[in-house]
């Protein structure tokens, strides 16, 4: 039997005999997507997982994007590709950072609609693919539609009450299993949504593993802001959801007397974002100005309901 955490806190679920091991519950070829909040070890079970893809079937195994610097930490096995579709049939892929390359505000970028056949095609390529996010909301919506199966790592409390709303009851549902375990131990397990098994599974790391490694994305998040797209949508993704979040949860009766078709409105302040950025999403239409004078400016979301029901769908 296991126990986790404090024995004198009860867990959710009743305990088992035995956890499950990876090798019990993977399959090939396969696609899976790992969310969960900064440094709870999204990319050290990435490359965990690829460890084990490339032992128990013999398959090449491939990273994307790894800058060069951090490259000699890898053994001889894991080859590095800029793109997915570098990789050859019968082999797994991991993709960490995968909102950075395939944002759900860039649901018509060319990158998202060749990964999105590349995924499609997936079975015929013996081709597994492992993604790794912070929360599924920002990963494009026709590739999340395709994984086989979902891995939570510790979501973060926001995560878990604003995530997507059709699989917010899946975040929920990881989320009770983590509250039950200590914070030193939360590293250590995955929350997992497979086919043949729903429930917590333990994390090695794999051998060759060091900060370095772990630390190796943030430049590459870097160099992709300095070279993504100019529009604001694609730029300003999270901070558009962050407005959302506030209109909602902030009305203002007399906002109708500035214009009748606002429930609320907003100064530069109230966000904590800067003005400049609020210029362009007044430019490019996701944001209107309902009053202004030389002392402020007040702001509203433009047709805020039709901006959710896109960000649910489609993610624009």
């Amino acid at each position: 039997m296991y126990i986790i955490g404090d024995p004198m806190i009860p867990t959710r679920k009743p305990i088992v005999e035995k956890l499950p091991n990876w090798e019990d519950i993977i399959y090939h070829p396969s696609c899976m997507l790992i969310v969960g909040a900064r440094g709870r070890g999204k990319s050290t079970l990435g490359f965990k997982l690829l460890d084990i893809f490339h032992e128990k079937y013999k398959v090449g195994a491939y990273c994307t994007s790894l800058p060069k610097e951090y490259q000699k930490y890898l053994p001889d096995y894991i080859e590095v590709v800029d793109t997915i579709d570098e990789s050859t049939d019968n082999s797994v892929v991991f993709a960490d950072e995968a909102s950075i390359r395939f944002h759900s505000y860039a649901w018509n970028s060319t990158d998202t609609k060749v990964m999105d056949r590349i995924v499609s095609l997936s079975r015929k390529k013996k081709l597994s693919i492992i993604f790794a996010t912070h929360t599924a909301r920002k990963f494009a919506v026709p590739l999340l539609l395709d994984m086989d199966a979902l891995v939570f790592k510790k979501p973060s409390m926001l995560h878990a009450r604003l995530e997507r709303a059709e699989i917010r009851n899946l975040s929920s549902e990881a989320s009770e299993f983590f509250r039950n375990i200590s914070n030193k131990d939360q590293v250590k397990y995955s929350y997992v949504f497979f086919e043949s098994y729903i429930g917590p599974i333990m994390n090695d790391m794999p051998e060759y593993w060091c900060d370095d490694l772990s630390e190796a994305y943030i430049d590459v998040d870097k160099e992709y802001d300095e070279s993504t797209s100019d529009s604001p949508i694609d730029k300003y993704g999270d901070i558009i959801e962050r407005i959302i979040d506030w209109e909602n949860r902030n009305p203002k009766s007399y906002a109708r007397e500035l214009d009748p078709e606002a429930d609320t409105y907003f100064e530069w302040h109230e966000i904590g974002i800067n003005y400049r950025i609020l210029h362009e999403l007044v430019k490019c239409g996701v944001l209107k100005i309902i009053y202004k004078s030389n002392r402020t400016t007040y702001y509203r979301l433009n047709n805020r309901n039709k901006i959710e029901e896109r960000i649910s769908a489609d993610g624009w």
